[in-house]
């Protein structure tokens, strides 16, 4: 399960909040009070949704789990997203309960043994909402700890080969500041204190303690995790930190990324920007997880691969065409997750690996603004500088400073802009039929 590819993801499923249950996410008062669960981040099937689960469709078209369409707010979970509005780290276990229920009544032709699941789990913003009025950030951190100790024993227990995706939290206080910036959002948060009461009723010292809660509560669950690591099968289960909105600078993004309805939760363009930097970080190894979501650039989002092998249905060689925008294309062990390599494909290029670069090999494309070319930075430098010397519109040198001397190797920084690749492979068995019209 530590390696699990996601054209091995049988089903998937989520425990959460009203972020991922998808509270307010899209429309305006009072008509469109609803929770958009098909285009969650994570679990959302509505067709051309931007989310994890659909992600995971174009590997495993069979994938179970996910939700369409809406539900009416404080709904107690739909498919097997069992998030629910409002909800605390206390009340995880009973959409444990939920998720069960509904695997064995309403996914019966699914095995629970042995399918392979992929499980979501972000919580924690409601109990940041009130720790400005329980006293002792640690002693609050401690006791959300244990009760995150509590879920992941009850998940396990429950599920077996399951991969839990623990996302920690960004700074929720961070969304006042956010707002600040329309006066539509300056008003709403004095009527509708009752999401956050730390954040607007308790002025800035409440949102210093939420600033606080969020250091504490984060801490521990990767100190939970590391625990789980520490004394789980791999080959069965496993559980992983998701960091990305951890450093996320929510102020920076604007108001776009909030709810047009009540200028808290994320838009659809914010849950966007969620479900691509979990994509980006699930396949990842500890080391390399981004820290920060930031996959967007005056607007435009920033999209990559995530770490991936093509699999055992084809033969083992891949061939690939590049074209339109340049990219650098990585390269990582399987077992160690250590970058191998790093290749800069310039537009009509042709990339081919295979035996081991295969099968031991996994290959990724980072979501980044732009790529860096150096020495350091790609295995081809040579070809890639002469790429870049030759289209100065597209490559832009990075110039030492005015004291220093022009290094004999400089290095260039490669926007991102939209790129076509087509990609050829030779399956092993096919089924023949003859068509009768």
């Amino acid at each position: 399960m530590r390696s699990l590819h996601p054209g091995n993801v049988d089903v998937v499923m989520a425990l959460g909040d009203s972020i991922t249950a998808g509270f307010a996410m899209r429309g305006v008062f009072p008509a469109d009070v609803l929770e958009w669960r098909g285009d969650v981040y994570s679990m959302g099937g509505n067709k051309g949704a931007l989310t994890v689960a659909n992600f995971i469709k174009t590997y495993n078209s069979h994938v179970v789990g996910a939700a369409t369409g809406t539900s009416l707010p404080l709904t107690k979970g739909k498919a097997l997203n069992a998030a629910v509005s409002g909800a605390k780290i206390s009340d995880v276990p009973a959409q444990i309960e939920y998720l069960e229920h509904t695997f064995k009544t309403k996914y019966a032709s699914t095995s629970l043994a042995d399918s392979n699941k992929l499980l979501t789990l972000w919580i924690g913003a409601n109990d940041i909402c009130g720790a400005c009025k329980h006293g002792n950030i640690s002693a609050q951190a401690a006791a959300y700890e244990a009760k995150m100790e509590a879920v992941l024993d009850k998940v396990f227990a429950t599920f077996p080969r399951t991969f839990v995706s623990v996302l920690t939290i960004f700074n929720v206080s961070d969304v006042y500041v956010a707002g600040q910036q329309k006066a539509y959002c300056r008003e709403i948060f004095k009527i509708v204190q009752s999401e956050c009461g730390c954040m607007e009723k308790y002025g800035w010292e409440g949102r210093a303690a939420m600033g606080e809660a969020v250091v504490a509560f984060n801490n521990v669950t990767h100190a939970v995790v590391a625990k789980f690591q520490a004394k789980l099968d791999p080959a069965t289960s496993w559980v992983v930190v998701q960091p990305q909105n951890e450093r996320a600078n929510i102020p920076a993004m604007g108001e776009d990324y909030l709810s047009d309805l009540d200028c808290f939760h994320p838009s659809l363009f914010g849950d966007k920007a969620f479900a691509i930097g979990l994509w980006n970080n699930m396949f990842l190894p500890p080391d390399r997880k981004v820290h920060t979501l930031n996959p967007t650039v005056d607007g435009h989002i920033y999209y990559g691969i995530a770490a991936h092998e093509d699999g055992p249905l084809y033969e083992g060689k891949v061939a690939i065409v590049s074209l339109g925008a340049p990219i650098v294309m990585q390269f990582f062990d399987k077992v160690s997750r250590e970058q191998i390599a790093a290749v800069f494909l310039p537009p009509r290029s042709l990339l081919v690996f295979a035996h081991a670069a295969y099968t031991d090999v996994l290959h990724c494309i980072d979501a980044r603004e732009h790529d860096v070319i150096s020495p350091e930075t790609v295995d081809n430098y040579a070809d890639a500088a002469a790429w870049c010397a030759a289209h100065p519109s597209a490559a832009t040198v990075l110039h030492p400073p005015a004291t220093a001397p022009l290094p004999a190797s400089p290095a260039y920084t490669v926007p991102r802009a939209t790129r076509t690749s087509i990609t050829i492979r030779r399956v092993l068995k096919v089924s023949k039929f003859k068509l009768r019209l």
